[in-house]
């Protein structure tokens, strides 16, 4: 099902002319990384995670945590490509887009919304690009 769910969100990225790689896997510094999406577009990149949440684990302690280890493999992937990637977490449950411990969080259902208006939502958080 958490497969169904990231090729999902990918096809949402492709909807809004994103070139998608799915898994992308790279290296950093002997260390081995993987977005679950990586979202390529002319204006900007973003490294994608797609969480599979129950509504159990929707804990802010749990989601600062994963929004944390998202933002430093995101920090890594920059520097692999040589362009900025932001780093979004995207999840089932019903959440408004938020900023949290440097990572974009937004629940499957707003990221459309989010897309559409990215320039907006970008300036609110202050990453305008």
């Amino acid at each position: 099902m958490w497969q169904e769910f990231e090729k999902f969100v990918s096809e949402i990225f492709s909807s809004h002319d994103y070139e998608v790689k799915l898994h992308h896997v790279f290296s950093f510094e002997g260390r081995r990384y993987e977005v679950d999406v990586l979202a390529l577009h002319p204006r900007r990149v973003f490294g994608v995670d797609c969480k599979f949440y129950q509504k159990h684990w929707h804990r802010k302690s749990k989601l600062k945590e994963e929004a944390r280890k998202h933002r430093e493999r995101c920090v890594a992937l920059s520097k692999v490509i040589k362009r900025e990637v932001i780093p979004i977490l995207v999840t089932l449950i019903d959440e408004r887009v938020i900023f949290l411990e440097g990572c974009i969080i937004s629940s499957h259902d707003k990221l459309n919304d989010f897309l559409v208006n990215a320039e907006i939502y970008l300036e609110e958080l202050g990453l305008s690009l």
